[in-house]
């Protein structure tokens, strides 16, 4: 074989060989900063038939992304766990959680700008009732959790 052809076989499978490294290492350092994010639970409240449980936090993934908060919802009887009704942007030390009746969760608090999604599920037979820019102090005790 000739050298010209020696070089570009050994230049293509360095090549090769550094992409499938690198590709590896992106693909363990994503994994790895995939779990690095904390969790922080704020407020939990359980709904006054103790059906449902109403967890208002937020969530830090490092210094490169802001805070995102949100509230998730888990039915106490062992059934369906709903991942989340809504996520706004940043902590949010105003928004405030309040069951008004057992099928009612109100959110006060929060400028609707700040709303990044929000998901209400028809056959949950819950309501959640958004109060923008209001703290609301709607009867109700905190609940361990």
């Amino acid at each position: 074989m000739s050298k010209k052809k020696v070089l570009l076989w050994t230049g293509i499978a360095t090549l090769v060989f550094g992409l499938v490294v690198i590709g590896g290492l992106a693909f363990l350092l994503r994994t790895i900063l995939r779990d690095a994010c904390i969790s922080t639970v704020t407020t939990t409240l359980l709904s006054p038939d103790g059906r449902f449980k109403a967890k208002l936090g937020y969530v830090n993934c490092g210094g490169t992304t802001d805070f995102q908060g949100g509230v998730h919802l888990e039915r106490t009887d062992g059934g369906e766990i709903v991942s989340g009704i809504l996520g706004f942007r940043g902590k949010s030390d105003k928004a405030s959680l309040a069951w008004i009746n057992s099928n009612t969760l109100v959110l006060g608090g929060l400028e609707l700008e700040d709303l990044l999604w929000f998901r209400q599920d028809s056959f949950s037979a819950l309501k959640v009732v958004l109060k923008p820019g209001q703290q609301d102090k709607a009867p109700s005790s905190p609940s361990p959790e």
